[in-house]
Formats: C-alpha cells, sequence, structure tokens
C-alpha cells in the first residue's frame, strides 16, 4: 500500500487494511465504502487533530453503518485516553431519531452502568455530543405518521420500553431525555387527533411525567388515558419480561381512565349554589382547553382543533361546532355534562385569550396562498387540500394555512362528483403557477374548460383557444 500521508498513526493503519481500494487522497485516505456497493470511492479517511480516525462516507451511510460493515469497533478510532475514559460505562444500545422524511437528525446513546448521552452526526462521519440548535422529535416518528389514525398509540417514559411495545404489535413514542424532557419537543402534531395511553414508571417522578405530558396533549389528542403498571412493576418494560401478554396489555389499556385534566388542580364547590359550581365547572372547561392554538382575524377569534377525521379545525370560537367541541373535551375528561353557563363563561375567556394573547393570522374560505403556493380547500370530512405549486399538485391534509371550518353558507362543499370540471380548474391554477414560476406572463383569459368549448361549438361561434399548458 502507498501511503500519501506522513502521520504514522496505527489505528488509522489498521482502519486503512479493513478496507479496499485505498488510497492516498489529500492529507488522508480515500476507499470503497464497504456499507453499500461501492465502484468509485466514497469513502474517506483521515486521522483528526486529536488523535481520533475520522470516517465519512459521500454517499450518505452513517457512521454506525460504515463501522458495522467494516467490522470497526468505534473503541478503536479513538486515542487510548479516551479509551481508558470511557471504559468504566460500556454503550450497550443506540436510539435513532429521524424527521418525518427519515432523515436521522439525533442519536440517544445509552451505556451501563445505566446513563444516557445524546450526539448528532456532524457531516464529517463522526458525532457532536449535543443536540444544540437541534429540532427535537417524537421517538419512530416516521413509523408514527404511517400508522393508521385508527390506531392506539403509546407514549412511554423511554425508548426501550417504546420498543418493547413496537415489536409487540404497538405503535409506540417517547421523547429523548426521559421524565421531564417532554416540554424539549419542538412540536407533536403527529399526535393530534388520536388516541393515546400514557406509561407511566412507578415513581414521583414518572407520575409527574405522565400527566405533565397528559396535560400538554390536552385538547389536541383526541383521547388521553395515563396508565401505571399493576403489582411491583416499575414499567411496561418490566411487566412484560415477567410474562405479560399483548392481550392482558390490551385489557390493562381498555380498563384505564380518562385523563381527567382538573384533577388535583381544581376543587368542585360540592353543593353550594350556582354561581360557585359554574365557576368550578368554567375553571375545568378552561385548564382542559389551555392547550388549543388561538389566533384571530378581522375581528374574529379562532380556535384551532384536531379534526374528526384527521388534519386540524380553524373554528370560530363562538360558533356552534366549537361550542359542540367544547362540551365534549369536558366529557371526554370528566364524564360529565358541563352547565351551558360554564361553557359560555370558558367562551368569553377563550375569545379575550385569542385577541389579546393569540397571534393575528389569516384564515381562508376555500383558496388560499402562501409563498407562490395555491391551496384549494376541498372541503370534506378529511380536510384534505389540494396543494399547487410550481413542480404539479397533490392532495393533503396537512397545510400550513388555515381554512375556516364550517364552511359559510355561500360556499358549499366541492361535488367531488363533478370530476372533469374540477380537476380542470386545479390543472388551470397549476399551469399559471407555472408560467408565473418561468417568468411568462399568465394569460389574462380564463382558460375555458372542456364543456365550455363543447358549448361554443354547439352554437356555431368561433373556436375557444386550448388550455393554457
Amino acid at each position: 500500500m502507498t501511503t500519501g500521508t506522513s502521520i504514522p498513526d496505527q489505528r488509522l493503519h489498521a482502519v486503512l487494511a479493513r478496507l479496499k481500494s485505498v488510497q492516498p487522497d489529500g492529507s488522508g485516505f480515500k476507499a470503497c465504502c464497504p456499507a453499500h456497493e461501492d465502484h468509485d470511492p466514497s469513502l474517506s479517511i483521515s486521522a483528526g487533530d486529536d488523535g481520533k480516525v475520522l470516517l465519512h462516507c459521500h454517499a450518505g451511510c452513517t457512521f454506525d453503518e460504515v463501522c458495522r460493515a467494516a467490522g470497526i469497533d468505534q473503541t478503536e478510532l479513538f486515542p487510548e485516553q479516551r479509551q481508558r475514559r470511557t471504559a468504566k460505562h460500556r454503550m450497550v444500545a443506540t436510539y435513532d431519531y429521524h424527521d418525518g422524511m427519515g432523515v436521522m437528525v439525533y442519536q440517544v446513546v445509552r451505556y451501563e452502568p445505566k446513563t444516557f448521552k445524546q450526539r448528532r452526526p456532524n457531516g464529517s462521519g463522526d458525532w457532536t455530543w449535543n443536540l444544540k440548535d437541534i429540532c427535537r422529535v417524537l421517538y419512530r416518528l416516521p413509523q408514527l405518521l404511517a400508522a393508521s389514525l385508527d390506531e392506539l398509540v403509546c407514549i412511554t417514559e423511554g425508548e426501550k420500553d417504546a420498543d418493547n411495545l413496537i415489536n409487540r404489535g404497538f405503535v409506540a413514542t417517547t421523547n429523548a431525555g426521559g421524565a421531564g424532557k417532554w416540554k424539549t419537543l419542538s412540536e407533536d402534531r403527529a399526535l393530534h387527533g388520536r388516541d393515546v395511553v400514557i406509561f407511566v414508571d412507578k415513581d414521583a417522578k414518572g407520575r409527574a411525567h405522565g400527566r405533565d405530558v397528559a396535560s400538554r396533549l390536552c385538547g389536541k389528542a383526541r383521547s388521553i388515558r395515563v396508565l401505571e403498571m399493576p403489582g411491583t412493576h416499575k414499567d411496561v418494560s418490566e411487566w412484560l419480561e415477567a410474562g405479560g401478554t399483548r392481550e392482558e396489555l390490551l385489557g390493562l389499556i381498555s380498563a384505564a381512565s380518562a385523563f381527567d385534566p382538573a384533577a388535583g388542580n381544581e376543587q368542585d364547590q360540592g353543593d353550594g349554589d350556582d354561581k360557585h359550581s359554574n365557576g368550578s365547572h368554567a375553571s375545568k372547561l378552561a385548564h382542559a382547553a389551555r392547550n388549543v392554538k388561538l389566533i384571530h382575524h378581522d375581528e374574529v377569534a379562532y380556535a384551532i382543533v384536531p379534526g374528526q377525521k384527521g388534519g386540524l379545525d380553524c373554528l370560530a370560537i363562538r360558533s356552534r361546532k366549537f361550542r359542540n367541541w367544547l362540551a365534549s373535551l369536558y366529557y371526554g375528561a370528566t364524564g360529565a355534562v358541563p352547565p351551558a353557563q360554564a361553557v359560555a363563561d370558558t367562551l368569553v375567556l377563550l375569545e379575550g385569550k385569542a385577541f389579546y394573547q393569540g397571534n393575528a393570522e389569516p384564515v381562508h374560505v376555500r383558496l388560499a396562498q402562501q409563498n407562490g403556493t395555491i391551496y384549494l380547500d376541498l372541503a370534506d370530512d378529511e380536510r384534505n387540500v389540494v396543494v399547487i405549486s410550481s413542480e404539479g399538485w397533490h392532495i393533503t391534509n396537512e397545510v400550513p394555512v388555515y381554512f375556516r371550518r364550517p364552511l359559510p353558507d355561500a360556499h358549499p362543499r366541492v361535488d367531488q362528483r363533478a370530476g372533469q370540471r374540477q380537476i380542470h380548474d386545479v390543472s388551470n391554477a397549476a399551469s399559471a403557477v407555472r408560467s408565473q414560476s418561468r417568468g411568462h406572463s399568465v394569460c389574462p383569459a380564463r382558460c375555458p374548460r372542456p364543456d365550455d368549448r363543447r358549448e361554443q361549438r354547439r352554437r356555431g361561434g368561433a373556436r375557444q383557444p386550448e388550455p393554457c399548458a
């Protein structure tokens, strides 16, 4: 092997000996990456300033994947001083956190004796051992997004518990950092509109964490249950290791009580007069809805709540639909019907918060445009929206704009049977966006629909122009 570097580092050359097609490359080397089929060497190998060996696959393979494929123990890549310093703690597991597109953004590392560290790829085949300026995501987020909205989601206090539940056919997630760290999540939108059960560890810290998570999801998740394992088992993993089965766990989940947001926070006035009773119920209602996003637009206050079949509803706080949603939220948490005066008092409170604490954000009816993208609300039960951009169009129920629900009478819902006419309108709008993005002018005349041209020909009129391409 010809070396093009003067670094007499035994660790570096021990790594090079395990690779193929090694050749000098600047102050280091390059070789074929063992983690993928590589005919044009794409793996860079070099020695860092602190003596550690750096590996970076330019085709996108991760540091762990390269080490596993080459049979390299990661401790071999660090100076002896670093090895001695970490010898007391043995790495036993790693838990990858991916964003919604499946890209790993950071990793939690578990050691024995039990301790945890967090790290993120630095883009050079190594790790940065902190999560500074990194968006915190839910564990197993891609799998959570792919799961049906009808599937129950289990929320645990750690990755080991989540994986044990996933291995038994459940949908499960958690947050990095353990108890008390749910608040560090960048967002929890993947849980909105879902039925969730929160597994709490059998200690004061675990119970407080479970209550914190439930409180933060109140008004967002469709239903919330909190479950502490029976007997002396401290968590769900210990219960499963003791012989608990999936069927038994489903029974425990079904028997778990719904989360009561008012328990421990508000006290009823019992058989006192109506004034005190209504005040207590209004406090419970306000507490249950405290995590609902409130905004205002054109002198109207709105609340953003989960849709029944997915997506989000933007409801005017004074609308009957929001009033019904608020009553349903209270009933789901307490099993009781809120007094009408308590609902009215809560609406006044939420409306005030929307105007004075909420942001002023546009609320659209059927059609919106933002940053060159057009959004067409289909007004169906699934909250589907046609997204039209210079790249084409697709349908989704997750968009960055708000549409008013329910629609005003002057704007009827889309008739899905209208077919060709509506698709033509969508295509016409997409053509306009494409033309603008290419620097072309947009045809000032409305392009005729297919049935418009047929009617024109039937009457013997001049031929209409073809639709814009």
